[in-house]
C-alpha cells in the first residue's frame, strides 16, 4: 500500500498517464515491485560469503564516509557506476577491518559478561526474601 501511494504521486492525474520527461518517476514506478518482491522473498544464498564475517553494519556505517573521502580525492565528474566500482572495494575493506577489530571483539565481550552475570546472579531469587 505504501509503495502504491508513493508511486501515485508520479502519475499525471490530468491525463491519467506518466509524464515521459520524468525518467526518475518512471524508474520509481518500475522499481517498486522488484523492491517489494526482494524484500518479502527469502534471503538469497551467497555461498560462503559469511566466512569473512558480518560486513553489513560496517558497510552501513562506513559507506558514506568512504564515498565522501573518495569524492574529495578524485573530484566530481564520475558517473554513478564508476564511482560505485571505486568505492565498494574500499568500503568492503573498511567494513572487514571494522568487523575484525571492533565488532567481533565487542560481541565476544558481551557474551562473556552475560555468562558472568548469570553465574553471579544465579536464579535471581533472593533466599532472604521469604
Amino acid at each position: 500500500m505504501a509503495a502504491l501511494s508513493i508511486s501515485s504521486q508520479f502519475v499525471d492525474h490530468s491525463t491519467v498517464g506518466l509524464m515521459p520527461e520524468r525518467k526518475a518517476d518512471v524508474f520509481a514506478l518500475l522499481a517498486a515491485y522488484p523492491t517489494l518482491w526482494l524484500g518479502y522473498d527469502s534471503a538469497p544464498n551467497f555461498g560462503n560469503w559469511g566466512r569473512y564475517g558480518d560486513l553489513s553494519y560496517g558497510l552501513y556505517i562506513f559507506g558514506w564516509p568512504v564515498q565522501q573521502i573518495v569524492r574529495h580525492f578524485i573530484g566530481d565528474g564520475w558517473n554513478g557506476w564508476s564511482f560505485f566500482a571505486v568505492c565498494l572495494p574500499i568500503a568492503l575493506v573498511v567494513a572487514y577491518l571494522s568487523w575484525n577489530l571492533i565488532e567481533k571483539p565487542a560481541l565476544s565481550l558481551r557474551k562473556s559478561r552475560i555468562l558472568r552475570e548469570r553465574k553471579r546472579v544465579g536464579s535471581g531469587i533472593d533466599p532472604g526474601m521469604r
